[in-house]
Formats: C-alpha cells, sequence, structure tokens
C-alpha cells in the first residue's frame, strides 16, 4: 500500500502567511493589529501535523521523538542566539542582563517561564534591547511536544486514551485562560503561559486525527468557498482583532477553532484555495518561516537601537531591515536549518556563547545599570496642591531674593542651576527668572503616562500650583475618567497640559472628542519621542490636532530632544533628571509665549 505523503503544500503557504502576519505585527502594531495571531496558527499546525505523523509513520518512542524535534531546532536557535549575543557584548554591553537569561533558557526550552517569573511584560519594552523575547512561543512549543510525549505515553498508542487526554488537556488549558484573566491587569502571564496556550496544540492535533484517518479524510474539492471565506475571516483577524480582554474570554479559541477547520477543508491540496495557498510565494516563506521568526524580532530591536535618536523614517528604516533580515535569513536557513554542512561549528558557537555568558557575569555590576521604569521614575500618586496655597511655600513670588534670580534657599540655587544649564544649551527654550515668576502663579492640570511620571518632581518646581498626575502604562483613552476626576477643580482659563501616546497609538477620534470635553480650556498636547514604531503615528495625530484647532497647541518634545541621546535614559524614551529639566522648561515656555484664541 503506497504510503500518504506527509508533505501539504497548502500548510506551508498559510505557515507563510502567518510569518508575516506576526512580522508585520511587530513592526506596524497600529495597522496589523491582530497580526499576533499568527503564532496561533503556528501552534494548530504544529499540533495537526505532529498527529499526522503520528498515525501515517511506524510509532516511535515519544520521548525520542521530542528530542529529535529538540535537535532540529536548536542549531538555528543557537547560531541566532550566539550571533546576537556577541553582537551585544560588544555593543551594547549594558544589555546583556537583560538578555543572556532570556538566551540561556531558550536552548533549555523555557524562555516563556523564565519571562514569567522575572516579571518581563510582553506589551511594554519601550527601547529595551531584549532581543529573545519572541522565543517564548519557541519555548512553548518544546513544552507541547513534551506533553505530547507524555501523553503519548500514557495512552499507551490507544488512540481513543490519547484523543480523551487531548480533549481534556485543552478543555483545562482554555478553563485557565479564562480563569485566570479578571485577576491580571497585564497579559503577559496568560499570553506567556504553556498552561493557558496549549489548547491551540491540542485543538490542532485533534483536528490533525480526523483530517487524516477520520471522517475528513476525503475530498475537499467542494470547499473552496467555504476554505476562502475561513481565510478571509483569519486575514480580517490579522488587521482589526486588537489584544484586549476579549481575546483571552473566548476570541483567541474561537481563532484556533478556525484555523482548525481551514486546515481539514485544505489538507488535501485539491481545491482553488488550497492552490492559491500554494502560490510559490508563499510556500517561499513557509519554507524559511522558522528562520525568519527567529531573526526577525532581534534584528528590529537592535535597529530601533541604532535609530533611536535618528529622524531616518521610519518607512526607511524597516525597509533596511528587511534587507538585512532577508540576507541573514537565507543563509541560516540554507546552512543551519538544512544542516548539510558546518555541524562542526556548533560546539564552537556554544564555547563563544558560553564564554561571553561567563564572562558578562564576572564584570557584571552590583547594580545593573539596566533599569525599570516602573520601579526607578515614580511619585507617591498625582501631585494635587491645597487651595490656596503652593506646593513649597519656598516658592512664591514672595520669597525672591533681589540677590538671587530665584531666591536664596538650597532649593531655589539648585533649579536656577538647572535652568542656566537649560538655557544655555537650548537657547529656543531659555527662560527668565520674570517668566519663572508667571509659571509658579499659573494653575492647571497635567496628565500622562511614565514619561509625566518620571518629570513631575522637576515640572512641580515650575508649577508648584498645577495638579500633576503621571502613571507608568497609562494610554490616552485613559484620559477620560481623569478630565472627569480634574476638570471641576479648574478655572475656565486654566491650561490643561497631556503627555500620552508612549504606551501605544490611538484613534484620531479619540483626541477628537478629549479636545472637545477640554473646552475652553487652553489644551497643550507633548509629542513622544520613543524608539517603537507607533512614534510616528501618534505625533503626525498630535500635529494635525493643534493645526486644526486655535485653542491646540503643540508642545514639540520630538523636534527638540529626538536627536538629543544624552537626555534619556537607556530604553531612549524616558528622560534622565537633566532630561526631566528640559521637557518641564519646554513646557513652561509654551504655556508663557502662547497666546490663546478663541474658538
Amino acid at each position: 500500500m503506497k504510503q500518504k505523503s506527509l508533505h501539504i503544500k497548502s500548510f506551508t503557504g498559510l505557515r507563510g502567511i502567518a510569518l508575516w502576519a506576526v512580522m508585520l505585527y511587530h513592526l506596524f502594531p497600529t495597522k496589523i493589529q491582530g497580526g499576533y495571531l499568527g503564532v496561533v496558527i503556528f501552534f494548530v499546525l504544529s499540533g495537526y501535523l505532529l498527529m499526522r505523523q503520528y498515525l501515517l509513520l511506524p510509532h516511535k518512542n515519544p520521548l525520542q521523538k521530542v528530542k529529535e524535534q529538540y535537535l532540529k531546532l536548536m542549531p538555528t536557535a543557537l547560531f541566532m542566539i550566539a550571533t546576537v549575543t556577541l553582537f551585544t557584548f560588544f555593543f551594547y554591553r549594558d544589555s546583556l542582563p537583560d538578555l543572556r537569561w532570556q538566551g540561556a533558557f531558550a536552548l533549555l526550552g523555557l524562555n516563556n517561564w523564565q519571562q514569567i517569573f522575572q516579571g518581563l511584560s510582553y506589551f511594554d519594552l519601550h527601547g529595551s534591547l531584549r532581543p529573545f523575547t519572541h522565543l517564548w512561543a519557541h519555548s512553548a512549543e518544546l513544552q507541547f511536544y513534551l506533553i505530547w510525549a507524555f501523553l503519548l505515553l500514557f495512552s499507551k498508542n490507544d488512540r481513543k486514551k490519547l484523543t480523551f487526554s487531548l480533549f481534556l488537556f485543552s478543555g483545562v488549558s482554555f478553563l485557565l485562560m479564562i480563569g485566570m484573566t479578571p485577576s491580571h491587569e497585564d497579559m503577559t502571564r496568560i499570553y506567556y503561559g504553556t498552561d493557558t496556550r496549549f489548547f491551540s496544540f491540542g485543538i490542532g492535533a485533534l483536528i490533525g486525527s480526523i483530517g487524516t484517518v477520520g471522517s475528513s479524510n476525503t475530498s475537499h474539492k467542494n470547499k473552496g468557498f467555504l476554505a476562502s471565506v475561513l481565510g478571509i475571516i483569519l486575514l480580517g483577524a490579522f488587521l482589526f482583532l486588537k489584544e484586549s480582554p476579549l481575546l483571552y474570554y473566548g476570541g483567541m479559541l474561537l481563532f484556533t477553532l478556525a484555523t482548525s477547520l481551514l486546515l481539514i477543508y485544505i489538507s488535501k491540496d485539491d481545491n482553488f484555495f488550497a492552490t492559491f495557498l500554494s502560490h510559490p510565494i508563499f510556500t517561499f516563506f513557509g519554507k524559511r518561516a522558522y528562520s525568519y521568526y527567529l531573526w526577525q524580532y532581534a534584528i528590529m530591536l537592535i535597529f530601533q537601537k541604532l535609530f533611536s535618536h535618528s529622524t531616518l523614517p521610519y518607512g526607511i528604516q524597516v525597509l533596511l531591515q528587511l534587507i538585512l533580515l532577508a540576507i541573514v535569513a537565507e543563509y541560516s536557513y540554507r546552512v543551519w536549518e538544512k544542516r548539510k554542512s558546518y555541524q562542526f561549528l556548533l560546539p564552537v558557537l556554544s564555547l563563544i556563547l558560553a564564554s561571553i555568558l561567563f564572562f558578562s557575569f564576572l564584570t557584571q555590576e552590583e547594580n545593573s545599570p539596566s533599569e525599570d521604569i516602573s520601579e526607578t521614575q515614580t511619585t507617591q500618586g498625582p501631585i494635587v496642591p491645597q487651595e490656596g496655597e503652593t506646593s513649597d511655600p519656598n516658592l512664591s513670588p514672595e520669597t525672591l531674593s533681589s540677590d538671587a534670580p530665584l531666591g536664596d534657599t538650597p532649593e531655589q540655587i539648585d533649579l536656577w542651576k538647572n535652568m542656566e544649564e537649560v538655557n544655555a544649551l537650548y537657547p529656543e527654550i531659555a527662560m527668565s527668572p520674570q517668566g519663572y515668576t508667571r509659571t509658579i502663579e499659573m494653575k492647571g492640570l497635567a496628565i500622562g503616562d511614565s514619561v509625566m511620571e518620571g518629570t513631575a518632581s522637576v515640572l512641580q518646581k515650575y508649577f508648584p500650583q498645577f495638579i500633576i498626575d503621571g502613571k507608568v502604562n497609562r494610554q490616552m483613552i485613559h484620559s477620560f475618567e481623569l478630565l472627569d476626576q480634574y476638570l471641576p477643580s479648574l478655572g475656565e482659563a486654566d491650561p490643561i497640559v497631556i503627555q500620552l501616546g508612549t504606551n501605544a497609538d490611538f484613534q484620531k477620534e479619540r483626541l477628537e472628542e478629549i479636545i472637545q470635553k477640554t473646552a475652553p480650556h487652553p489644551l497643550y498636547l507633548v509629542n513622544t519621542v520613543m524608539p517603537d514604531p507607533w512614534e510616528e503615528s501618534v505625533n503626525k495625530k498630535i500635529q494635525e490636532a493643534a493645526e486644526n484647532s486655535p485653542r491646540v497647541h503643540l508642545i514639540d518634545w520630538y523636534s527638540l530632544a529626538k536627536t538629543q541621546s544624552e537626555l534619556f535614559r537607556e530604553d531612549n524614551t524616558h528622560p534622565v533628571e537633566k532630561g526631566c529639566y528640559v521637557l518641564s522648561q519646554l513646557i513652561a515656555k509654551n504655556l508663557l509665549q502662547t497666546k490663546v484664541a478663541p474658538e
């Protein structure tokens, strides 16, 4: 009897499409909002194909299969990890503490759990060089194979027991996702967890049984239309299914089921949609999906570091990234995935990687320079002055001394020293003592994210009567509840400063609603400086808002600070103390110079 072919061309093409969904999500997260779901397709495909191999090939020891899969995947991963670690060692040594554990645990197949236990967030990088963050999925898949092996051993090759075990584990996995969602504000634990993500792999394996020897092991020539409808649904999810709690309350399960049904309909390569997916362009990237996936995220983060303070358009940066990625991934695919040559280099790479990691431990400073903004730049909640008082009685007009421009207390002398430095370095925002006497009399509101939170203590010196409220991970949508809270305490002419957009892009309509909500107050919008891909989109919306309304004013932090690396922390987003003074004085200068026009 002729053995059935294990290769399904349309599956390879679908893997290529899933690869591009993931890569475009990394590069353009505000445009390809659901591209992360390409990883779900990888998981479902892995489960389906593993079940197919099990049913069509002679049975082996399940643990031997896990070993073979590990040895198949690791040479390429080892090459990438060693190369990136070597690059980081020479050019960004301060970032080694952030990546060495991720790389080491990736080689052990435990990267996802290492990131979970270290408290790292998939959704909050902000310029941090963590080029192995994406290897969580690589590790999760290896763990899926191990779970599969133990289920096979438990079932003793009894298909009914195996099916029941897969169904049970998949159901428990989905229930864990639902049950854990309400207690997690940051979904990284659920997104990374092998326990909460197993159901995509498990359902893929169950469908693989049906499509290989079950009731759907028939021709699907007449299923081309249904397959194309499912393909359109998956494409729509890539474009529009933004990460949200809905995803964890069933959205990911529905996407898994839709993908599984699509795999059945195209599994015979015998309808027009399967032929479409088998196009050479799709299969080209599908064959190379592993190498492209390994390298793309690492190259992207390195480019973000290299171009953190460059005004080169983001589209050009992406083009350069893709050119380099094509070269490196093709080399990686031909040399390391096919493993027809250069195998003798594997021990050499392992030795280099071990030496770098060992040396980095020996030379590590007691306090790592890599800082967590949520821990190092916090204030004790919002700064809300008591009515009729300034936040610091030393900073009132009556206390200004005629001998010193701002007064003679240590705090006033220190403030003037910093102002003089800012005046000398940035004459376009130079500020006089007379201007300062005006800002300390101003009342108003300043709200923002972690950039505002880290700047609040300095901004308070310029505006002691302002309400200042900054918080880590805050987004533009959160400004509505803050405005509801603080607007009643403001006078109609009091200015409002909003610094948001660091953590995510926002819809133009939301900003228009905020502009309407703040009327008749003069509104000042601070644009962003960061290496994240939505910087350009955020700044464009803010600029357009300022151009379209005489009541809205742009505080152009980007033009002043983008190329000034000395103003920022290592993440190239949050200002150091000097940067806090520059940003605060930029805000003060804009509020002093602007003549508010009526609507």
